[in-house]
């Protein structure tokens, strides 16, 4: 049965006669008879008794069209389905992060501005990230020391600083910032590889010719503090990254250079998509709300 000839039955069951059917379609009597003829004629049954005051279904007509009632209304929900998704009432977005910060804010933005839309956060770091949007495990990525090609759609959102996290009771108390140089000659504890706290670090002290130490490896920010406190190391994270802590101080790294910024991200040939347009122009007015200078998405 085609979908041409599953309506012109379905019409004739609602309306009780072929000309109300013709009617209800807006086609002629002659088109919609040919087509009922047609399914009938196909499986040799009869799906109507036909008399001059119209059209009646018989018992495999009944069956029948209880089947195609259904199907019609299920095409109903799809395209009631699909409309809010255009109108952006319904749907789903994913979001990969490297942490909580940027995007909780960003979530509880798009869940006000948008609130049939369901937003879910997934946790990893930036390598990774880059991995699951080519593969679609996530819609949009908020990560950061990474490179794009012309596959991916990249808004730099914020930028970033790297700080050192402390014991209160360290030998540098009471300063507000280090070296590179003095930061080189103490045991660190910094993110795993791959992440871009690491990067950013490695790559800076490559450019002054240091050596980093690191003492311990440890895979979120949180395991970083308590390691900290506990007094396996100094620290280092993103600003953002910091947890209070009454027994730890934060300081600034005088000469580093760290051109990291927090970078919302999606695939180049997803970036029309509705929903995911609808995130990254809302992240695009944060970004301009905040006043920062960088560049649109792009």
């Amino acid at each position: 049965m085609t979908p041409t000839q599953a309506r012109a039955f379905h019409a004739v069951a609602q309306a009780g006669s072929f000309t109300g059917a013709a009617r209800r379609l807006n086609v002629s009597q002659p088109t919609i008879t040919t087509q009922v003829k047609e399914l009938e004629r196909t499986y040799g049954i009869e799906l109507f008794r036909r008399s001059a005051s119209g059209a009646k279904l018989t018992e495999t007509g009944s069956t029948l069209f209880a089947m195609v009632d259904d199907w019609h209304e299920k095409q109903r929900e799809c395209c009631d389905f699909l409309s809010g998704v255009r109108a952006l009432r319904n749907g789903r977005l994913t979001i990969g992060t490297y942490g909580p910060y940027d995007a909780i804010d960003l979530t509880a933005a798009m869940r006000e501005s948008f609130p049939g839309i369901e937003v879910s956060i997934m946790f990893s770091n930036s390598n990774s990230l880059k991995d699951q949007l080519a593969s679609h495990e996530i819609d949009v990525a908020i990560m950061s020391g990474m490179n794009y090609d012309a596959s991916f759609r990249c808004l730099k959102f914020r930028k970033r600083r790297l700080v050192v996290l402390m014991p209160k009771d360290c030998r540098w108390k009471g300063r507000e910032a280090i070296t590179l140089a003095e930061l080189a000659q103490e045991p660190l504890i910094c993110r795993e590889s791959g992440s871009a706290v690491r990067a950013c670090l490695e790559q800076a002290a490559s450019r002054g010719g240091y050596n980093v130490n690191w003492s311990a490896e440890i895979g979120s920010r949180e395991g970083i503090v308590a390691a900290v406190e506990r007094g396996l190391g100094i620290g280092v994270i993103f600003e953002e990254g910091y947890i209070p802590v009454n027994s730890l101080d934060v300081l600034a790294i005088r000469d580093l250079e760290c051109d990291a910024t927090v970078d919302v991200v999606c695939l180049a040939d997803r970036a029309s998509n509705r929903i995911i347009k609808s995130f990254t122009d809302l992240a695009t007015r944060e970004a301009q709300a905040r006043q920062r200078s960088l560049p649109a998405f792009a």
